[in-house]
């Protein structure tokens, strides 16, 4: 099944649900015109087409691929989904198809249902295989030879499971991504199982995004396995911790909560904090992965000087007061 993505950041795009009432009526920043997280896009749609049945098929997939132009070559980005949000429609397609957008293919796998946990990194290395199979055929972007994996929630922590050595085999990522990483109680077995943080190899870049609370309606993920990750990984030599924050000091007010990569929907327009604490790393990253880093910015920028600053910004509000930044690894003493 495929269908054409091209207007779904167009819908989306800056409507808020957020609380409304701020301290101010000032604007949240819109997305910047350029760079990471930027509007300058090269190619004009998305399509995305699934390949399986999810709920039938354990090693089901989605390909979203950059179109208008099809580029004859493009880095793969692997991206996990969390808990009971199966499809690129529950809360991550506008993230992806901006990606996507941006000259990446976005290989989504079904992990299994929500009691089979036991089959999840099995059944979505199989759909990772599947996919780059895929793309090696038919009227397909082919792999350039750049490949990362990032994830959301529990889908985050089994991303960092994926860059281990594992079965079936998939290609070691150069970088990984984790949004809001979770499922520490929960899934214990399946985050420590055989030692897997210590076995990523040290070539891996690793970037941590996790959201803080700093206002009511703002619930932190209370099983987060962030720390856990970047504890398990001091033998990466490339890695950054980013923490978003809230802000209340326009209207609507920015809401810094576990979902807050996961949205353009009814239920979770897109904002601010779309834009610059996950679009913008998170596209950053990914470059710099690759040896093309954007001009001046660095998102595994750890340090505590000035040079870090362009991660650490989150825009302006309407009225010219900064928006509460982003803290790096270096500002949470890590």
């Amino acid at each position: 099944m495929t269908r054409s993505a091209s207007a779904v950041l167009a819908a989306a795009l800056f409507a808020c649900a957020c609380e409304a009432g701020g301290d101010t009526d000032a604007a949240q920043p819109p997305q910047p015109e350029r760079g990471p997280g930027g509007s300058d896009y090269v190619h004009g749609s998305a399509t995305i087409t699934r390949y399986g049945a999810p709920l039938g098929d354990a090693a089901a997939y989605w390909l979203i691929e950059p179109a208008e132009p099809t580029p004859a070559q493009a880095p793969v980005l692997v991206y996990m989904h969390g808990w009971s949000a199966f499809e690129p429609e529950d809360g991550y397609e506008a993230m992806l198809v901006h990606l996507a957008r941006k000259g990446f293919v976005i290989v989504f796998p079904y992990q299994g249902g929500p009691l089979d946990r036991s089959r999840w990194e099995g059944s979505s290395r199989q759909a990772v295989q599947r996919a780059l199979d895929e793309l090696a055929r038919g009227a397909h972007p082919r792999p350039d030879g750049h490949l990362a994996i990032a994830g959301h929630s529990v889908g985050a922590a089994l991303a960092l499971r994926m860059a281990a050595p594992g079965e079936p085999a998939i290609p070691t990522p150069e970088l990984v991504v984790l949004h809001d990483a979770a499922g520490r109680r929960a899934f214990a077995d399946l985050l420590s199982e055989g030692g897997a943080l210590a076995r990523v190899p040290p070539t891996v870049a690793l970037l941590v995004m996790q959201a803080q609370t700093s206002g009511p309606g703002e619930a932190n993920e209370p099983d987060s396995f962030s720390p856990e990750a970047w504890e398990g990984t001091a033998h990466l030599t490339r890695r950054n911790f980013l923490r978003s924050y809230g802000d209340r000091h326009g209207t609507p007010v920015l809401v810094s909560n576990h979902n807050g990569c996961r949205s353009g929907t009814s239920a979770r327009p897109l904002d601010a904090h779309d834009h610059f604490a996950c679009w913008r790393p998170t596209e950053g990253a990914l470059r710099e992965a690759q040896g093309a880093a954007f001009p001046g910015y660095s998102a595994l920028c750890a340090g505590p000087g000035p040079e870090c600053d362009p991660v650490r910004d989150h825009g302006v509000w309407g009225d010219g007061v900064p928006v509460r930044r982003l803290a790096n690894a270096a500002d949470l003493g890590l």
